[in-house]
């Protein structure tokens, strides 16, 4: 698949020169590169907020049974707490 991108001047310089110090082979390799990690990233961020929302979910369940408003036999699995609560991916 070919995909063309602008960018400006300043950017297509700093590529260039990405290139020309032999980090990548083209510019085409930079542009995938970039693109790879940004996905990585984003994939990171979005687990580690669903990991923290299924943290506190946890504690609020917890402090429920402390609280005797529900007994540990009341207590649903780890799994079912995150699938109700759309946390589970």
């Amino acid at each position: 698949m070919t995909l063309t991108v602008d960018v400006p001047d300043g950017l297509e310089k700093e590529i260039d020169s990405e290139v020309e110090k032999g980090r990548y082979q083209n510019k085409s390799e930079l542009v995938r590169d970039a693109i790879r990690r940004l996905l990585e990233e984003r994939s990171e961020v979005e687990r580690a907020e669903l990991n923290k929302e299924y943290a506190e979910e946890i504690k609020r369940r917890m402090k429920q049974v402390e609280e005797g408003e529900i007994g540990l036999d009341d207590m649903r699995t780890m799994d079912e707490i995150a699938e109700d609560e759309g946390l589970k991916e």
